[in-house]
């Protein structure tokens, strides 16, 4: 666009937050949702399955790289709200693994105080940053990822049906955080950097890998015998080491593919941008209470939601 007789204003943090509740948070469930019935589709072709399994645990990734993005951006916010957050994103290079060294007892504060420092980008370990972040209190989390927290709230900022929530908001964010945190996320982010960094990947069966295993065992379902995508986390390697399997580590995962797996994997996915999404609603109505933001999502949302826990006992409805 060519300039005009006034300069654009830069993205408020109202605005980028509202947005982002919107339809940034739920990008990648929409499509998700899409790559699962194309994989369980049985009118799809063999590689449109495949691409679509692929394109899945790549969104799956994706996800979890977002969540660790903004709940680390929201802490360094906290630390100073005359910041944007886009400028803050901006800065921070958020890392899903976990790095080849221990990091120091200090790691989380160190970093809080280099951002302040200077203006370079900083690299960040998400993973041993947020867990000692998570060390604190109940009571002390809410400010620390930026909600304007206090035990008898006003009653323009939280209504009567949403103090239970309220009361106990400390243990509601360490339960919203702590799943980013586990190692089965760190292992679907590796998935998904081998996916998106090669691709690092083969085609085969699980039978197929079993026999040549010397292996055999009857066929449980027909997702065995169905070809997938196998990941490559150590370069040409199909099998495990001794200590790795004692340690329950996989060098050469089977993406699974049968429909109850892909339902409740994406079941998780949904989970994870229920948790941020609440987050960030909390966020904005408690920092800009003049602007208040009901705890709903659209229709077409919800009902997405609604059939990703239809096997679960959470039920989870945003228009109440």
């Amino acid at each position: 666009m060519a300039p005009g007789p006034k300069p654009e204003p830069d993205v408020s943090n109202e605005r980028f937050l509202h947005s982002y509740l919107d339809v940034a948070c739920w990008l990648r469930v929409v499509s998700a949702r899409q790559y699962v019935s194309i994989a369980c589709s049985q009118k799809s072709t063999r590689i449109e399955k495949l691409a679509a399994i692929a394109s899945f645990y790549q969104t799956t990734g994706l996800v979890q790289e977002d969540a660790l993005s903004m709940y680390t951006a929201l802490s360094f916010w906290s630390l100073d709200k005359s910041k944007l957050l886009p400028d803050i994103l901006e800065r921070i290079s958020v890392r899903s693994g976990d790095p080849s060294r221990k990091v120091s007892p200090t790691y989380a504060t160190d970093l809080n105080d280099k951002y302040f420092q200077n203006t370079k980008r900083l690299d960040i370990y998400a993973r041993p940053y947020l867990t000692q972040v998570m060390s604190f209190s109940d009571d002390e989390l809410p400010a620390i990822f930026g909600v304007n927290w206090k035990k008898h709230p006003s009653v323009k900022i939280v209504a009567k049906n949403q103090r239970a929530f309220w009361d106990k908001m400390g243990e509601h964010i360490r339960q919203l955080v702590e799943p980013s945190l586990n190692p089965k996320s760190e292992f679907i982010a590796a998935c998904h950097n081998k996916i998106k960094h090669g691709p690092q990947v083969i085609m085969g069966t699980v039978s197929d890998a079993a026999s040549e295993r010397g292996l055999s065992f009857p066929s449980l379902d027909g997702s065995v015998s169905f070809e997938t995508i196998r990941i490559l986390l150590k370069g040409a390697r199909t099998q495990e080491t001794q200590d790795e399997i004692e340690s329950d580590v996989r060098v050469a995962p089977f993406l699974v593919t049968d429909e109850n797996n892909l339902e409740r994997l994406f079941s998780a996915l949904v989970m994870a941008s229920v948790a941020i999404y609440t987050l960030g609603t909390w966020v904005l109505n408690t920092n800009f209470p003049d602007m208040q933001r009901q705890f709903k999502v659209s229709p077409e949302l919800q009902k997405m939601i609604d059939r990703s826990l239809n096997n679960s006992r959470l039920k989870l409805n945003f228009s109440q």
